[in-house]
């Protein structure tokens, strides 16, 4: 970005921009792109005045700190325009983060609003009471691992699973993106990969405008819709007494959501519960700022002298970052020692399996076998795209780098 000349006769004009106060800090953003920063009592009274088209110079005699110092208000101004916020300086337009199109644009905030009232929360808690006190009382229909098994042939079964537990994620994806949307913030879903596991994700950054209690209704609305499916499905099977495929259906449904729910304290892959752990630590960009801190420990143990990210961070900001960093860096080891252990294990099993029935004798034994390619293939074709998608641009830097590098080495020796 080519920075404008700012002075002290600047004016500025901002995007529209959402603030609001929690205890001694605003949360200043844009709704439009979901980007918010975190801003003292001064810097939210530097941002309404130059809103209001007030020079910087003027400003800048305006407002003191706490502390009875001046601010520079000019680093201010520049800082607004690094971060997106400014459209304009002294009539000049600036080059700036767009808007990003808003996932189901045709649902208003009026459309769900309903979703957020006490009212709903209330039955959908007693619908839960309910399918605990279903299942408290007829332990005998609670599912067990055996039903994911539900017919011999493993591509059949594996593709019956993969295509209700996609619909799962999905509508609970769905779910964020409609309390969201009641709040008037846009939302926006899209697939991508959190270390070797490919899943969709709603953006619903432009929450950080909203009251707690809302905040932690959209960061917990697609949980609190598995719970009340799972509860759904326990009470069918209580009161029912469903048989044949029905039966299998329901319990695969309700096992498959159980199955989700521990993958949900991986807050080191930014689950839901992540999200209500940076808001309770009030910590906005707790990821960025743990995975700085994880980088400059690596750094240190390798003799490398770099700056403590922390270092400028609140005492309490401070504790939450190390303790997080500590989370993060043990929890994605962790996490790729099971998958190179177990899973990447079981998926080559599954695949030399998939690739002898191909030779098989029998025409159902084959079809199995192609559909279980299918899948494998599917799956991983979607992962190999999203994560391109979220790191491709750092991957042909790194080559770009890497080729410089090599044609600088021949030209040296004269290659």
């Amino acid at each position: 970005m080519n920075m404008p000349i700012i002075t002290d006769g600047s004016r500025l004009q901002l995007h529209e921009l959402r603030e609001r106060r929690e205890q001694d800090e605003w949360y200043v953003g844009r709704l439009d792109t979901g980007d918010f920063v975190v801003l003292p009592e001064v810097g939210v009274q530097v941002v309404r005045l130059l809103g209001q088209g007030m020079p910087i110079g003027q400003v800048q005699r305006q407002v003191q700190d706490v502390d009875g110092e001046e601010i520079e208000v000019g680093n201010f101004a520049a800082a607004l325009v690094e971060l997106g916020f400014v459209t304009e300086v002294d009539g000049a337009e600036v080059a700036t983060t767009p808007p990003r199109p808003a996932t189901w644009p045709t649902l208003r905030p009026r459309h769900v609003r309903w979703v957020l009232h006490p009212a709903v929360a209330v039955g959908v808690f007693g619908l839960i009471l309910a399918g605990l006190v279903a299942t408290v009382a007829r332990p005998t229909v609670i599912p067990t691992y055996t039903d994911l098994l539900w017919d011999s042939h493993g591509g059949l079964v594996l593709a019956g699973n993969a295509l209700l537990g996609w619909t799962l994620i999905f509508l609970h994806e769905i779910t964020h993106l409609i309390t969201a949307r009641a709040a008037g913030v846009p939302g926006w879903m899209s697939i991508s990969t959190r270390l070797q596991f490919l899943a969709a994700q709603t953006d619903v950054s432009g929450i950080w405008s909203a009251p707690r209690r809302v905040r932690m209704t959209v960061y917990l609305s697609g949980l609190v819709f598995e719970l009340a499916v799972a509860a759904s499905g326990m009470l069918y099977l209580a009161i029912a007494e469903p048989s044949g495929w029905v039966e299998r259906a329901v319990s695969v449904l309700v096992l498959l959501i159980i199955a989700s729910f521990p993958a949900e304290a991986l807050v080191f892959m930014r689950t839901d519960l992540y999200f209500v752990l940076q808001d309770l630590s009030r910590c906005p960009n707790l990821y960025a700022e743990g995975s700085a801190y994880v980088w400059h420990v690596v750094a240190r143990l390798r003799g490398r002298r770099t700056a403590d990210p922390t270092s400028e961070l609140t005492p309490r900001e401070r504790t939450a970052v190390r303790t997080y960093a500590a989370l993060l860096l043990f929890g994605t080891i962790g996490c790729l020692t099971v998958f190179v252990t177990v899973a990447l294990p079981i998926s080559i099993t599954l695949l030399g399996n998939a690739i002898r029935g191909l030779s098989d004798d029998t025409l159902l034994t084959v079809g199995d076998s192609v559909l279980l390619l299918v899948v494998l293939t599917v799956l991983q074709a979607l992962w190999v795209r999203a994560w391109l998608r979220r790191h491709g641009p750092k991957v042909r830097a790194y080559l770009r780098r890497y080729r410089n590098g090599k044609a600088a080495a021949a030209t040296r020796h004269g290659v």
